[in-house]
């Protein structure tokens, strides 16, 4: 499963998403260690419809990576 993800992590790393028009509602924990919240502020800079990026912070007693799962 590891060289699917990482192989999946680069396609979309790579892609242009200038032409995606629907709006993203993004939400980001600064100190998340799963996703890079740096890398997907750089992905959501170049994405083409409006995007609202929304910080979170992780509870104490969440996940112990600060990762944000919503959906």
């Amino acid at each position: 499963a590891v060289l699917p993800m990482a192989a999946l992590v680069q396609r979309a790393a790579a892609d242009d998403y200038g032409s995606v028009a629907v709006p993203a509602l993004v939400l980001v924990a600064p100190d998340d260690r799963v996703v890079d919240p740096a890398a997907t502020r750089r992905v959501m800079a170049g994405w083409g419809a409006p995007v609202r990026i929304e910080e979170v912070q992780v509870a104490p007693g969440d996940d112990p990576y600060h990762h944000v799962l919503a959906g």
